[in-house]
């Protein structure tokens, strides 16, 4: 493990640019109990290749009444960081939503005001949409009130949309905001958690379809991903009660394989330690770590300072070197492009919250990394594309990687997707995703990973139709 200090502010909010940078915003930590923040939100990038940070504030303010942070988030086609709500000042309560949307450009590094939403929102959940539009679902609203509207945002004509009722979430038995969603090669939206209850929605018909209910019950805090297989989803961990940040946590996961006519929720190998408010996140070779969390109760209780990796071909999950800091709600954990993960936040108040840590995974202790000495800048559906490399002969998997967006044990950007390659005149000629359901427009890395399991550094690639 390094660490380091991310100067005077807690990163709530984490997201890894097409420059190779990740950007961090949140809270000071003396206004994490009780005292309202100004008008705007702190935010540093950190270069990880410079080991460098650079303070980049949101200093367009709300009208001096709202606060960006427990916004939803993701990454726009073009690279551009999309938040969309925050919380209202003052602070009471549930959380009072707000309307505003704010972007971050990778290339000025400089944020900007997006147009309103149609609802002010709290802890919403933006979802990264196969015709480059973002889907955004759940929050509070400016009443304090749980949403179940949806609505959508449009890049090409920057405006934001209602969508019909129709749309509307379809469990509002209780607050379950911050919904984990997958969008499945088929181009269907799947509700994985937090709630039992999970549904596809058509954006085509705009309506909703119940598929199953997971074994375990409601998995508060829990984490999410599409397999590899671009198929199977999987949760992770969380807890069956959202009272004061869950009061126990579970090591189970469970799995549901949308390619079959009636899918179901089946439980898969247990993590090693039980956990909630973890990140979970990519790495460059296909396997996936749970970073942080605690078991409760509380969201600060028992916290887990050991990491785990899972890996999809053995199915088992592995106990890693423990973290320093404090890693429980409210942090962020990003795959960085030389295949390491930088993790940090949590407003636990310990003295680590405004500190981050790199982890190098193992396959970076496993022998000389390949390299990539040529790659293209952008590839389309379907393209036959070419990566130089000295290397080409020991290279056993390529994949592209989405660059993540992390907040509240919830990427809404990730995602995983292997390519089918052979050996060229001494290269690699790859082909790209087919359509945009398998890979949404936007920036991805791609990983080249040898037969000793070491990646080589990732260069991105920008994928649309």
């Amino acid at each position: 493990m390094t660490d380091g200090t991310v100067p005077a502010m807690i990163a709530v909010h984490s997201a890894l640019l097409n420059s190779g940078k990740v950007i961090f915003f949140g809270i000071f930590p003396q206004n994490d109990n009780g005292g309202d923040p100004p008008p705007y939100n702190p935010a540093v990038l950190y270069d990880p290749v410079a080991n460098t940070i650079k303070e980049v504030p949101q200093n367009l303010g709300v009208n001096g009444q709202g606060f960006m942070t427990c916004g939803g988030e993701s990454i726009l086609p073009d690279g551009r960081l999309f938040v969309t709500g925050g919380i209202e000042l003052p602070m009471s309560g549930n959380g009072r939503g707000i309307a505003n949307t704010y972007f971050f450009d990778p290339k000025t590094e400089t944020w900007s005001p997006g147009p309103n939403m149609q609802i002010p929102r709290w802890y919403p959940t933006n979802v990264p949409m196969p015709d480059g539009t973002v889907l955004i679902l759940s929050g509070h609203d400016a009443n304090a009130n749980e949403i179940v509207q949806s609505e959508t945002y449009n890049p090409v004509t920057n405006t934001t949309s209602l969508l019909p009722t129709s749309a509307n979430d379809p469990d509002t038995s209780r607050s379950y905001t911050y919904p984990r969603m997958e969008v499945l090669p088929s181009g269907l939206v799947f509700k994985a958690s937090q709630a039992a209850a999970t549904y596809t929605y058509n954006p085509a018909t705009q309506n909703w379809t119940f598929v199953a209910n997971t074994n375990f019950g409601d998995r508060f805090f829990s984490g999410h991903v599409l397999m590899g297989d671009l198929k199977t989803v999987m949760v992770v961990g969380g807890s069956p009660t959202n009272v004061g940040g869950g009061t126990t946590s579970t090591a189970t996961t469970e799995t549901i394989d949308m390619s079959q006519p009636n899918p179901t929720w089946v439980y898969g190998p247990s993590m090693n330690i039980a956990r909630y408010n973890a990140a979970l996140e990519w790495l460059a070779d296909g396997t996936l770590i749970a970073v942080g969390g605690g078991a409760g109760p509380g969201h600060y209780g028992s916290p887990i300072y050991q990491p785990e990796i899972y890996n999809p071909a053995t199915q088992t999950w592995t106990v890693m070197a423990a973290q320093e800091g404090l890693r429980d709600y409210h942090s962020v954990a990003d795959l960085l492009p030389d295949g390491r993960v930088i993790s940090g936040g949590s407003t636990s108040g310990d003295q680590t919250q405004t500190t981050y840590e790199i982890f190098s995974p193992p396959y970076l202790f496993q022998g000389a990394r390949p390299t990539i000495t040529v790659s293209p800048k952008a590839i389309k559906y379907g393209q036959t594309f070419g990566i130089g490399t000295p290397n080409a002969n020991t290279i056993k998997s390529v994949a592209l990687i989405l660059a993540s967006t992390s907040t509240h044990t919830d990427d809404m950007n990730q995602r995983y997707i292997p390519l089918t390659f052979k050996v060229a005149h001494n290269n690699l000629s790859v082909i790209a995703p087919a359509n945009a359901n398998i890979a949404p427009p936007g920036y991805y890395m791609i990983s080249i990973v040898n037969t000793s399991g070491v990646p080589a550094v990732m260069p991105f690639v920008q994928v649309h139709h």
